[in-house]
């Protein structure tokens, strides 16, 4: 038996070496990869399940609030558009979140005028939800000033039949002088 001092080793290539190198011999440095992948899989099948339900509740529950401020809109139920305005509110907080998002991570991939199109896009439809949120918003303060004593002491207290008392508008003339303006309609010819 002849000793040359050096080894004879088998050359592999370099993906038989990464072929049978671990990715991992602990999961979150103290379990085993065995237990992992329970975890996972337990994970993998609650967790879609739970997303699933509480965005079939929201979705559900964005659904019943449109209804319901519909009603409350028609029938000038003050209360009735705010569920809506707090759904309309998330709504504005996600739509800007997913777009910075989106526009951080496309911005590799496209243009620079495809993504200045992309961004202007996105804000524009922000802006219209927000307005949308101000619309909700307004209507409920609408219905608090026609529901007050002072409104119904001057127009009465049907909002969509308003009294209003006749009164004689004076407008001014071309010589500076005021003159009362006739409301008969042959005065109109």
């Amino acid at each position: 038996m002849e000793f040359t001092g050096v080894p004879k080793v088998r050359l592999r290539s370099n993906s038989q070496l990464l072929s049978n190198m671990l990715f991992m011999r602990t999961y979150i440095f103290c379990a085993s990869v065995r237990l992992g992948v329970i975890l996972i899989s337990i994970f993998a099948l609650v967790y879609p399940e739970i997303s699933t339900f509480f965005l079939q509740l929201y979705s559900i529950g964005h659904g019943i609030a449109c209804v319901v401020a519909g009603y409350g809109a028609y029938n000038l139920k003050r209360y009735f558009v705010l569920p809506l305005a707090f759904f309309e509110f998330v709504f504005i907080v996600e739509i800007i979140v997913i777009a910075v998002l989106f526009l951080r991570i496309i911005r590799h991939f496209v243009s620079l005028e495809k993504l200045i199109v992309l961004t202007v896009t996105a804000a524009a439809y922000a802006t219209f939800v927000v307005y949308d949120f101000f619309a909700l918003l307004a209507f409920e303060q609408i219905m608090r000033i026609v529901r007050s004593k002072q409104y119904q002491q001057l127009y009465g207290s049907d909002p969509l039949n308003p009294v209003i008392n006749a009164t004689t508008v004076k407008y001014p003339n071309a010589n500076n002088s005021i003159s009362t303006a006739d409301k008969s309609p042959s005065s109109a010819y």
